[in-house]
């Protein structure tokens, strides 16, 4: 028998053993999101066992409820294997207009030692029909599968095939917060409408999202929690919400920023961040030895980047071993001309207009700095579950080989928690503040740090929610610097919602640039890029974005137009920061003519909330276009093509009529209102 759940909004259906059979919209002709299956799964320990499954059609299930609300408890339940285990799981659902509430209870009364690892919740199994709808998730910002079926044979385990159960189970995992999801959500969606996936967890915890393939037919949607839940334990989950929403997928992301308007902490930013086109990032001394930029030559970085409208330098590897060495001794190189040198050359690049950002390393710990050496880098690092310190190498080299193959220095990584970590940090802050630099950076601290076991930090063990003390690190560094200079700014790297709250920019990680469909130009053909940072930057447009991974002067104006419809700052890292942008003239003429266009409508750009499509009407698709709103409340559109000679669309904006235009390149506004653009070309469209 069924049980049936109806609000005149969602339809959904449970099978007797306690299976989901059905979701979609009332009365909406047998549209359903999902086909028969479990609706959740756990992962026990079981003596030395550390991953056996457990799922409800092996045991009872009661339903009770009627109307809005709902449960489902199951028990008598076994494992894959068939052994019987002493577990209580309730599902309790509540529908709520358009949204379906979940949360998601556990009792344990496993034998004394045995664990509930894994609580996968909900898993939803999509229908044929919801494999072709696209899907939006938050992977470094903002990633875009044009369609599930066409992805589901696709997908990027993040190791060798087959190290995990393949065969059942092959998933793409994106971590929130931080590896590499930037929020607790996903969604499905079309032109008409879609399902919303979102976990509203104010306890920050990590909660995996799981795009899953099934025994290489059924497509699963999943998010995964770790309680590590010993015996005679309780957990509660809450804050789930599937909701079939009507419009296309900036509506899901809507619902996302409702939820985060409860616990974000919006700041203003410092005008000259609010001001800032971008940076130059440059690498001073590199790890191996060599010394690219002396301090003294900071007056020439400055011309090199103003050429292109870029006035700001975040200094990499200006300290003594060089970049990627000796994490967290922090002193001025010696080689690169000491302390004076570097203060005196700071304040010449202020004078000059610009403003300096120095690097230090939020995660990493040299195990060969005196802070590891001394004992206090090793009770600061993060420890396993076994105990065992958490390690990586970074392996840069130039001409030679060596370095490369063999890496040149191994790292701990640092437990946000640790007041020993943030006091260290917190030495680093003083000398930015003594040599008089304008911000500082850290770097690493948006991405997810490692579960740490380490009882004597003061955490949880293990510390799921390690990803709290990573925002804490940010908020703490923010205060501190604030106090010691009014006015400095704090920037970090990775995209993630809880740690960009406390950052005044976000140097990126995906790139928001790279095509999926390289060859693209010479086929004519227009150029895919699926990690766009539009999910991210559609939710938090007050959060200032760089873009990255323009390193040459390869398809540099499709590249720096992008840069430039969403409204992102440069990160100019020319060479991986081996060069400035004046060792890529095509670049640094480009860029500079890019930024001198931005530069002259300011007053529209610099503050304008992102609003992705949303606001406008393009007929025709071979043309990209970004509306923004302006701070005076005029809407911006962006729009360009760089795949055809020429193309041809019109773009309107409901309610409100065109009140001016600019291009940069070839483009006009015909007679009867449509608008036609070259190659590279942009155009500025305002409306009012």
């Amino acid at each position: 028998m069924a049980h049936i759940f109806d609000n005149g909004s969602i339809h959904l259906e449970f099978a007797s053993d306690g299976s989901l059979l059905s979701l979609g919209k009332a009365g909406d002709g047998g549209w359903n999101y999902v086909q028969p299956h479990c609706f959740w799964r756990l992962i026990i320990s079981s003596g030395s066992s550390l991953e056996v499954e457990v799922l409800p059609q092996s045991g009872k299930v009661a339903v009770s409820g009627t109307g809005a609300d709902f449960a489902l408890h199951y028990s008598d339940l076994r494992t894959v294997f068939g052994q019987p285990v002493d577990l209580q799981v309730t599902v309790r659902g509540r529908l709520q207009g358009e949204d379906l509430l979940l949360s998601l209870e556990v009792e344990s009364n496993l034998p004394a030692g045995d664990l509930v690892r894994e609580c996968h919740f909900p898993v939803l199994c999509l229908s044929e029909a919801a494999e072709q709808l696209s899907l939006h998730n938050s992977n470094a910002g903002g990633t875009v599968w044009s369609s599930v079926a066409e992805h589901k044979y696709r997908l990027t385990p993040g190791g060798p095939q087959y190290q995990s159960m393949d065969f059942i189970y092959e998933r793409e995992i994106c971590r929130y917060p931080g590896s590499t999801a930037a929020t607790n959500c996903f969604a499905l969606a079309s032109d008409h409408g879609g399902l919303y996936v979102g976990n509203h967890d104010p306890s920050f915890e990590y909660t995996e999202h799981v795009f899953e393939l099934e025994k290489r037919r059924l497509f699963n949607l999943l998010m995964v929690k770790t309680p590590f839940l010993p015996s005679g334990g309780k957990c509660r989950y809450d804050g789930y919400v599937l909701s079939l929403y009507d419009g296309r997928w900036f509506k899901a992301a809507d619902k996302y920023r409702s939820w985060a308007e409860t616990w974000y902490e919006f700041k203003p930013l410092p005008e000259r961040i609010r001001a800032m086109q971008g940076w130059q990032r440059l690498i001073m001394r590199t790890q191996y030895g060599e010394n690219s930029y002396p301090f003294a030559t900071m007056p020439q970085i400055y011309a090199d980047g103003a050429a292109a409208g870029i006035d700001s330098l975040l200094m990499f590897g200006w300290h003594q071993s060089g970049h990627d060495c000796d994490y967290p001794e922090y002193i001025p190189s010696r080689e690169l001309g000491g302390k004076e040198s570097m203060r005196e050359n700071i304040r010449k690049f202020q004078q000059l207009g610009g403003q300096v950002f120095l690097y230090a390393n939020g995660n990493l710990i040299d195990k060969n700095s005196q802070f590891y050496l001394q004992g206090k880098g090793k009770k600061a690092s993060v420890k396993d579950f076994l105990g065992n310190e958490t390690s990586e190498n970074w392996c840069f080299s130039g001409r030679g080989i060596a370095n490369r193959v063999f890496g040149n220095r191994s790292f701990v990584t640092a437990c946000p928690a640790c007041r020993e970590w943030l006091d260290k940090l917190k030495e680093y802050v003083d000398l930015a503040v003594e040599v008089e630099a304008d911000g500082v950076f850290f770097d690493q601290v948006g991405a997810g740090a490692r579960v740490c076991c380490d009882q004597s930090h003061g955490h949880p063990v293990p510390y799921f929610g390690i990803m709290n003390g990573r925002r804490d690190l940010v908020a703490e560094m923010r205060r501190y610097a604030q106090a010691k200079k009014p006015g400095m700014s704090i920037g970090i790297e990775h995209i993630t919602d809880i740690t960009a709250q406390h950052a005044d920019y976000i140097h990126t990680c995906g790139g928001g640039n790279a095509v999926v469909n390289p060859g693209w130009e010479k086929r004519g053909e227009k150029p895919h890029i699926a990690n766009d940072y539009r999910w991210f930057h559609y939710i938090f447009p007050e959060v200032v974005l760089s873009n990255r991974t323009i390193r040459d002067d390869r398809e540099i104006e499709m590249r720096v137009n992008r840069m430039l419809l969403l409204n992102l700052v440069s990160d100019v890292e020319v060479y991986r920061c081996q060069r400035t942008i004046a060792s890529e003239p095509h670049y640094q003429q480009y860029l500079g003519a890019v930024n001198a266009f931005r530069h002259q409508h300011r007053a529209l750009l610099q503050g304008a909330r992102y609003r992705a499509d949303s606001l406008q009407q393009n007929s025709n698709p071979e043309i990209d276009s970004e509306s923004h709103i302006a701070p005076s409340g005029q809407i911006v559109v962006l729009a360009t093509q760089s795949h055809l000679e020429s193309a041809t669309t019109r773009i309107s904006v409901a309610g409100r009529q065109l009140q001016s235009h600019a291009f940069l390149g070839q483009g006009e506004l015909l007679p009867d209102g449509s608008l036609r653009l070259s190659r590279h070309a942009v155009a500025l469209l305002v409306f009012a």
